[in-house]
């Protein structure tokens, strides 16, 4: 097997915000035979990343100013701390999301660290050999019939014949059993520890309102702002169903619409399914737009009315009339001032995660809000 390499936690810092995330990477081989197995993991490397993150990140905490000071005068006249905040709200959400995700990556990357220098004292080797041992021997090498599978489902945003990106495509696939096997390894070692995280994630007090599915009461409510033309929405929307069908009872979600400028077809289509919603076929015509991304267009907006044996014309009343036009701009507003700048986007009790995640990302922060809730409790 090909000389596998330790992902190896690559600090970058963002301009102005500071901002480092930890990525892992597969470096390419060190030994030119490429028969050798080594495994490398950057300790002094991550710490002074890790150090000069965190260190960032208290500062732009101590400098924040109190609402009454003064940062400008215009004859006079002064401008706030309070009066810019409600300027740039969502920004400023933005960012302590940011800042948030920052710290719990560099705490997650130092307790990891930890854990692998404990394991590999109690070995008696090196962590390099320890982790070696523990996954990159035991990595096997994809197949033909993998690296072909992987090609069919990518090539037409590949462009290129498979002989061109077969190496390619299968260091991708040794990246993903490495990194499935690194969670797996460091998730063991982390159970079998005493871990306790005390920073807490910011939470935003979002507007619930819009359409939902789950009861009022739900201790969880997940508030999502999306765009039907938008792809990753599109895959979100399988993760959301797992959420709905796997907490039940204890979710409700709520539907916001923050269709993106660039999608011309977007606006019309979130006025659509709030059309259809006016006849009891709101969820019905939603999954509908999302299994039908790539006709939305006013004739093709009619004709899933009439699929779902909608009143035609009182639903093209509705449409063409732009009833709910400003009610969608409003979602959209809503989410400006909440720190929204992409789609999808949600926000579980106030606690925001950004892009198409997975089920598990979802799991992860819900599973933590009802433990909490059941202490409290």
């Amino acid at each position: 097997m090909p000389a596998l390499v330790w992902h190896q936690l690559r600090p970058r810092v963002r301009c102005r915000l500071a901002r480092w995330r930890a990525k892992e990477k597969m470096n390419s081989a060190r030994e030119a035979n490429r028969k050798d197995h080594s495994m490398m993991f950057s300790r002094q490397q991550t710490t002074l990343a890790l150090a000069a993150c965190l260190a960032l990140a208290g500062l732009v905490s101590a400098v924040r100013a109190a609402d009454s000071d003064v940062l400008a005068t215009v004859d006079g006249k002064p401008i706030t701390e309070g009066d810019v905040r409600k300027l740039v709200q969502g920004k400023l959400i933005s960012i302590e999301s940011e800042m948030y995700d920052a710290k719990k990556e560099g705490v997650d990357a130092l307790i990891m660290q930890r854990l692998l220098e404990k394991e590999a004292k109690a070995k008696g080797v090196s962590v390099d050999a320890l982790l070696e041992t523990e996954i990159a021997a035991k990595v096997s090498e994809p197949t033909s019939a993998e690296v072909e599978s992987l090609y069919e489902q990518a090539k037409d945003r590949i462009e290129k014949p498979i002989e061109e990106v077969r190496e390619a495509l299968v260091q991708h696939l040794r990246n993903a059993r490495i990194e499935a096997m690194r969670e797996t390894y460091v998730g063991r070692l982390r159970s079998q520890a005493k871990v306790s995280i005390k920073i807490k994630p910011p939470v935003v007090n979002v507007p619930g309102t819009g359409p939902t599915r789950g009861p009022a009461n739900a201790p969880i409510t997940i508030i999502e702002f999306s765009d039907f033309q938008c792809p990753y929405c599109s895959r979100a929307e399988q993760a959301v169903e797992q959420v709905l069908s796997t907490y039940k009872d204890k979710v409700r979600l709520v539907f916001r619409d923050y269709p993106l400028g660039f999608h011309p077809f977007a606006q019309k289509a979130a006025e659509a399914a709030r059309c259809a919603g006016d006849q009891g076929k709101y969820w019905e015509y939603h999954g509908t737009l999302f299994k039908n991304q790539q006709a939305l267009q006013q004739s093709d907006l009619e004709k899933y009315a009439a699929d779902l044996k909608l009143d035609s014309e009182k639903f093209k009343t509705c449409l063409t009339s732009d009833k709910y036009a400003e009610a969608v701009q409003k979602d959209v507003e809503v989410g400006n001032s909440v720190g929204v700048n992409g789609t999808p986007a949600f926000f579980i009790n106030g606690r925001f995660i950004s892009g198409a995640v997975p089920f598990e990302n979802f799991q992860e922060i819900i599973d933590d809000i009802l433990k909490e809730k059941g202490a409290a409790s």
